[in-house]
């Protein structure tokens, strides 16, 4: 089967997939201790100067096993992610479109349905923070 490529042992993904599935819960709790979660990525001129280790975390993963894309685009689509977060992920998003296998592709045009900012994907539209 080659949906266990990650890790040498059952037990090791099962650790993996149980830490994406709970981490929109964790950010979600932080967030209302915390006032709120937000990884800010841009300085105050506007440019981006740190990308949001959990969102590059979460791609990196995806792109290592792909087996592993439902459970990334789940915890992804909870972030609170900026315009600019947005539009990357959007991107890696129809990117993984010419490689998914059949069975991802309900999960990855469902995130692109309810996750892709609004307008013709320009990316100049009037979307805010």
């Amino acid at each position: 089967d080659n949906h266990t490529t990650f890790g040498s042992s059952n037990g090791v993904r099962g650790i993996l997939l149980d830490g994406i599935a709970c981490l929109p819960d964790v950010l979600g709790d932080c967030a209302s201790l915390m006032g709120g979660y937000s990884y800010n990525n841009e300085n105050e001129n506007g440019d981006e100067n740190n990308d949001n280790p959990i969102l590059s975390t979460l791609q990196q993963l995806r792109t290592e096993d792909p087996t592993l894309l439902i459970p990334c685009l789940d915890a992804i689509g909870s972030l609170p992610l900026s315009a600019r977060e947005l539009e990357r992920v959007t991107r890696d998003a129809l990117e993984a479109l010419a490689t998914v296998e059949v069975w991802g592709l309900p999960a990855l045009t469902t995130f692109l349905m309810n996750n892709c900012p609004s307008g013709n994907g320009s990316g100049s539209g009037s979307d805010s923070d």
